[in-house]
């Protein structure tokens, strides 16, 4: 019987068609993360932005209050080693990886952050305090915003400039009125026209507060409440559901499966997970921005993934539901505390019940007790409502006392000057 020759088997390899098939689905798959991340990013700077903007802020008024109202030359050197200490190094604008920008001048002082351009852009301060900043930038002070500014002002007395008198911010105004128009002036709520400033819904005519671009950055301003609006939460939109866009710019969605969320509140079913809504919950290792969006099996949001057990010493957390039963709050470092005087908050949810003021003056928690240091009456509890002197007291501020607002002063003397003592008028 002769022998049978069989050929050598060849390994097969891939062809041009399935190596490009391959090449395509990963650009696909590229090109679906990294606006995601690249949002994650984003979102993250502007959060640690304006953290660190009330942390400076906080910083300055305790420098102020143990330096006999002066304020620091820099909030550099002179914070970092200033007693009491409220930064122990300074803080860099993670915009561009430089130092904030810091304006004294008087007894007024401002601080901006070049924002998510990343560009410097007009930052100034006249000599009655009035502060302007444009482009996207923001800033903190203690005395009032230009018409063409963006950022919190702590110097306006709220509730002080009656209805159709000129304003700067909706809080300026009496009557729970609204700031806006052209020029701007309080309105009555409920009377703001779409692209006008609102503070809430009710407001605006619409029935609907998000947001709107101008010279300055986004400010928020009556909607229609659109699908594709700019939204800050829920009840900006007709739909009822506040979402994001591919840059993660949170924008009105219908809450559908697949729709791009951040939260599983934004969702009809109330899951958002890998940044979709779903209609299952997420499981272990699934990205999530919120506890709810988690499966029974891995019920905890730790560092924005599904995990099986709460947040510990090396995580952050992303909401309560984050922290274990002893660190049951989600404090303003995004790590898990009780809520005690030295936890950092961002707000009173920050807090404890046996220390709910977020107090402004400290950037912790605090009971608000006598002698608490303070900056608004608002630091202070109800048993020693007045803010005296920077610490909370049973009796309002008098001339030659130390005041922030004209809510510290006695009704005898109701005006804080700008020397920051109360006055008769």
């Amino acid at each position: 019987m002769l022998p049978v020759c069989t050929a050598p088997v060849k390994a097969r390899g891939f062809t041009i068609l399935e190596i490009l098939v391959v090449i395509s689905v990963v650009a696909v798959l590229i090109g679906i993360s990294i606006p995601r991340i690249k949002g994650m990013q984003e979102a993250a700077k502007v959060s640690k932005a304006t953290s660190e903007l009330k942390t400076l802020q906080a910083a300055v008024e305790s420098y102020r209050t143990f330096h006999s109202n002066a304020l620091p030359s820099d909030i550099k050197t002179t914070l970092t080693g200033a007693n009491p200490q409220m930064i122990s190094a300074p803080l860099i604008d993670p915009f561009n990886n430089s130092d904030y920008r810091y304006i004294p001048r008087g007894s007024f002082y401002a601080i901006a952050t070049v924002g998510p351009d990343g560009v410097s852009s007009s930052f100034t301060m006249s000599a009655d305090g009035t502060v302007t900043v444009s482009g996207d930038d923001t800033a903190v002070t203690n005395g009032s915003f230009g018409s063409t500014s963006g950022g919190d002002s702590g110097g306006t007395t709220p509730g002080s400039i009656a209805i159709g008198e000129a304003c700067t911010v909706d809080v300026d105004c009496a009557s729970s009125g609204v700031c806006g128009g052209d020029p701007k002036i309080c309105r009555a709520s409920g009377s703001a026209a779409i692209g006008s400033a609102c503070s809430a819904g009710s407001d605006c005519e619409s029935s609907y507060c998000g947001n709107r671009i101008g010279n300055d950055g986004w400010h928020k301003s009556c909607i229609s409440g659109e699908i594709g609006e700019r939204c800050v939460g829920n009840s900006s939109c007709a739909s009822g559901y506040c979402g994001i866009d591919s840059g993660f710019t949170p924008r009105c969605i219908y809450g559908e499966n697949e729709n791009l969320c951040m939260y599983g509140n934004g969702c009809k079913s109330s899951y958002c997970v890998d940044n979709l809504c779903s209609a299952v919950p997420g499981g272990l290792g699934v990205m999530c921005f919120d506890s709810g969006s988690c499966a029974s099996g891995n019920p905890y949001c730790v560092s924005n993934y599904c995990s099986a057990t709460p947040a510990g010493d090396a995580d952050y957390c992303v909401d309560d539901a984050s922290c274990p039963g002893e660190l049951p709050l989600c404090g303003g470092l995004s790590s898990c505390v009780v809520g005690g005087p030295t936890d950092y908050c961002n707000d009173s949810s920050d807090c404890s019940s046996a220390y709910p003021i977020c107090s402004i003056a400290t950037t912790t928690c605090s009971d608000g007790g006598p002698g608490s240091l303070c900056v608004y009456n608002s630091d202070c509890a109800s048993e020693n409502p007045y803010c005296t002197n920077s610490t909370c007291s049973v009796t309002p501020a008098m001339p030659g006392d130390y005041c922030s607002e004209n809510a510290n002063c006695s009704s005898d003397y109701p005006i804080c000057t700008a020397d920051w003592t109360c006055s008769a008028g």
